[in-house]
């Protein structure tokens, strides 16, 4: 779906528009008919837009229109996903944004080029973990006996001491396993954007850019390995998606 010259004037025009992301021009985006989108071209490039109206929309449908429209250019070819909410004034400023930023959306383009955006979460069995811990250190299973029958207002000390053991005993787990995982993946994927959680289940939650022509690959492995893991740490795989953490820029995702 590409629209110039007089089309796009009239979907672009002087109103604002939602400004979904960057893609090349003249390449074919007839799967996005159904998403009611307008592609403005300029200098080699295009930018997929919306009419941004007045009336009031819900942001959380906002969010889920913007992802689907992206995931949708992504599975069609390289694309450069503008950050959730950007709103251009109209077709002059989409034009503006284009030529100005040319050889950055560009070389984002070539980068993104022929690859996809998986996510790749692993998280423990919080309950054999810990068990795990109890078992493995005496300190912690001395405390843990003498503490869980107690009222909750005796043994502060010795509940403080537990936590903290407790907490050093899971970051060394982790600091291994969160290793192990990402020693499998890394040989299978181009690139790696990783997330810090703090609930008690996290081992890791690292976004992954995985080349089309390794996609099954990089998807065989991961089974293998959850294979190995299970049940002590699930994996789940989400994806493919739009390659949101590997761009930058501050109008980009």
């Amino acid at each position: 779906m590409t629209a110039t010259g007089s089309e796009t004037a009239q979907a672009a025009g002087d109103h604002p528009v939602h400004f979904y992301g960057v893609v090349r021009a003249g390449e074919d985006h007839s799967s996005l008919a159904d998403l009611d989108v307008t592609v403005v071209e300029e200098d080699g490039l295009a930018a997929v837009v919306s009419s941004h109206g007045d009336e009031p929309v819900r942001p959380s449908r906002q969010a889920r229109r913007h992802r689907s429209v992206l995931d949708a250019l992504a599975a069609a070819g390289a694309v450069v996903p503008a950050r959730f909410g950007t709103v251009l004034e109209g077709e002059q400023d989409v034009r503006a944004v284009l030529r100005e930023e040319r050889d950055r959306w560009a070389a984002e383009l070539d980068r993104v080029q022929g690859r996809r955006q998986f996510r790749v979460r692993a998280l423990y069995d919080e309950e054999r973990v810990l068990r795990e811990i109890v078992t493995e250190d005496p300190r912690i299973a001395a405390l843990r006996e003498a503490t869980q029958d107690l009222p909750p207002e005796v043994g502060h000390g010795d509940r403080v001491r537990l936590g903290e053991l407790v907490s050093v005993a899971l970051g060394r787990h982790r600091a291994e396993d969160r290793a192990r995982v990402l020693d499998a993946i890394e040989p299978l994927v181009v690139d790696r954007a990783e997330h810090e959680r703090g609930e008690i289940d996290h081992v890791l939650d690292v976004f992954v850019l995985v080349e089309n022509t390794a996609r099954g690959d990089f998807e065989g492995g991961l089974e293998e390995l959850a294979a190995a893991l299970h049940p002590r740490i699930r994996l789940q795989l989400t994806g493919p998606m739009a390659p949101y953490e590997f761009v930058g820029g501050d109008t980009w995702a």
